[in-house]
């Protein structure tokens, strides 16, 4: 995000973070983080968010302050498939394993998506 900003030419034309946590609250730990892909729609890449909160535990409502949330989980074979058909894409994933056990699934349905486990921690 720092280097599109910046105006340098990426690699990357789009990014869509899935995010899926517990609750609502969780995503305003990163807002300050996160906030750049939010705000700077004059990027020259095409960021789009995507908030899901498996439960309805501190729940605090359809919107904090990245967006809109949605309760349940990510249909990860929809999501990647709607990416798919834009062109090659890779998929990067950090969570429980039963998280990235759906997400490897579904990229392997589609023969442009790459699937990569990572730890961002």
């Amino acid at each position: 995000v720092s280097s599109a900003l910046a105006g340098h030419t990426l690699q990357l034309k789009r990014l869509h973070l899935v995010w899926c946590a517990r609750s609502s609250g969780y995503f305003d730990f990163f807002h300050e983080e996160l906030r750049l892909l939010v705000e700077h729609r004059n990027l020259s890449l095409d960021v789009v968010v995507s908030l899901y909160a498996s439960t309805t535990e501190g729940w605090n409502g359809l919107d904090c302050s990245l967006g809109s949330v949605v309760l349940g989980r990510p249909d990860y074979n929809v999501i990647f498939k709607e990416e798919s058909l834009r062109g090659s894409c890779s998929v990067r994933v950090c969570g429980p394993p039963s998280m990235a056990l759906a997400c490897e699934s579904a990229c392997g349905a589609l023969s442009n998506v790459r699937f990569k486990l990572c730890s961002f921690v």
